[in-house]
């Protein structure tokens, strides 16, 4: 598939797919529920961070949140970058949100406990590749 960035004010072609990668603010969210709604356009939200946690759950915090869990919601998909943070969202907002878990390249896969290995036992080998090749 073709991909670029996208313009709001170019409208000669409609988008099949929009990706908001980290953009979750009412403006943008309405904007990509209109393209769906006009030309069938699927939203992705893209997470690689837990913007629901807030160390200080100030008003703006707290409205931050729930705008985060209203566009989870509303996407046709949300990427998470591991299956914790994906934990995360379907805690926050609701086990219907679709997910998909796209790895993440710049962190290593957390030590799980030993019954992780049986779910998923080509995680420890591609640890343990990664840490040989690294070692080199």
């Amino acid at each position: 598939m073709d991909a670029a960035l996208y313009d709001p004010a170019d409208t000669t072609s409609p988008v099949e797919v929009l990706v908001l990668s980290k953009r979750y603010d009412a403006a943008s969210l309405e904007h990509a529920l209109q393209l769906r709604s006009r030309h069938g356009t699927r939203v992705v939200l893209d997470l690689c961070d837990n913007h629901f946690y807030a160390a200080d759950p100030s008003p703006k915090w707290v409205e931050r949140s729930d705008r985060l869990r209203a566009a989870a919601r509303a996407a046709n998909l949300v990427v998470a970058s591991t299956e914790a943070l994906a934990e995360v969202i379907r805690a926050e907002a609701g086990s219907a949100v679709r997910i998909a878990v796209i790895g993440d390249a710049a962190e290593p896969p957390l030590e799980g406990d030993s019954r992780s290995r049986w779910r998923h036992p080509l995680h420890e080998w591609h640890l343990h590749h990664t840490l040989r090749c690294l070692a080199r």
